[in-house]
């Protein structure tokens, strides 16, 4: 389902969209490969949301995802990060799409039907 937030905006935790934009266009770390993909997520408050979210699971030293739970049971994983669906992807990556759905014409709905598969 959809998730609606709603932020003051004078809160300076408050999502803005546009910071956001500016970031993955202006980021000075990668000038020399261009843009990269970038994948938001939040932390839950409670262990029993992991079975409404999917689950975003990352390397804690390089912050490189390792994987996409798709609603886990919270034994299924240490993590409690949550992740909207909500990606900012570079020109390159959103090629690829076409190539990922021809290669997973055959698999299950869950391997084919969920971006963080894609990106994994």
């Amino acid at each position: 389902g959809d998730t609606l937030f709603d932020f003051d905006e004078n809160d300076e935790l408050a999502f803005d969209i546009n910071k956001l934009v500016k970031y993955f266009y202006n980021d000075k770390r990668n000038k020399n490969n261009g843009y990269k993909n970038i994948t938001l997520c939040y932390k839950l408050k409670d262990d029993y949301e992991t079975k409404k979210r999917g689950i975003l699971e990352f390397d804690e030293e390089t912050k490189k995802i390792t994987n996409f739970l798709e609603k886990p049971d919270p034994s299924e994983t240490k993590s409690r990060f949550a992740c909207p669906t909500f990606y900012l992807l570079k020109f390159e990556t959103v090629s690829l799409i076409d190539q990922f759905l021809t290669e997973k014409v055959d698999s299950n709905i869950s391997d084919r039907d969920a971006p963080g598969k894609f990106l994994q």
